[in-house]
């Protein structure tokens, strides 16, 4: 819900947060995150291994590795739609924020691990827990923002808010159902883990095409 009458900026004092350096360390983590998940990318080191056969090693590999991609790259765009929205920070929110970095650090740990054990549901737990505390995190940052802490932007559409808190709080949802059908059908894990960011985007387009049919 989004306050009519936000708090005004805290001071030092009061332990406030500078917003810029919180949005530079965020942006920062992700794209190094990004970048080490390419690192396990690497074709087996087999004496006499041909280009064909490392090439079909490696595709479990690059399957992983687009799953990780495009979860901390959706994670990121709604990320940085959620910033637009915030006109201050505090030291609760930087906290909270740092803790949900702290699940984008270790994504590419968990990937290598899903990377060399694709087929173990204990990889895919890992996987999966990590992915879902992520989420977690990241809206319990964002539900302060909008909720207790105030500190949106007086402008902020409240239709907008009620998205960005659906699609924070979608992702630990869809990891934490979709965890216990690795027992079952890791392949189907793969699939809806994937469809995640789509209909994040898809969520989006909804969103921003009925905001240009009521400016219209």
């Amino acid at each position: 819900m989004v306050q009519k009458n936000p708090k005004p900026l805290l001071s030092h004092r009061e332990a406030s947060a500078d917003l810029r350096r919180v949005i530079g360390l965020s942006d920062g983590i992700f794209a190094f995150a990004l970048t080490l998940l390419a690192l396990d990318l690497r074709l087996p080191d087999i004496p006499n291994l041909t280009v064909e056969n490392g090439l079909a090693g490696l595709l479990p590999k690059l399957l992983i590795f687009l799953i990780s991609f495009f979860i901390i790259g959706n994670q990121w765009d709604v990320h940085q739609r959620t910033f637009l929205h915030i006109a201050k920070a505090d030291a609760k929110f930087a906290l909270l924020n740092l803790l949900s970095l702290l699940f984008v650090i270790i994504m590419p740990a968990a990937a290598a691990v899903l990377g060399r054990y694709p087929t173990q549901p204990l990889a895919i737990l890992c996987f999966g827990v990590n992915s879902a505390l992520l989420g977690l995190s990241s809206w319990l940052a964002w539900s302060h923002a909008c909720g207790s802490g105030h500190l949106l932007d007086s402008q902020a559409d409240p239709n907008l808010v009620a998205m960005i808190s659906r699609l924070w709080f979608s992702t630990p949802v869809v990891f934490i159902i979709t965890i216990p059908l690795a027992f079952l059908n890791i392949y189907l894990v793969y699939v809806l883990w994937l469809i995640l960011p789509v209909l994040s985007y898809v969520s989006i387009g909804i969103y921003m095409k009925q905001a240009r049919q009521k400016k219209g």
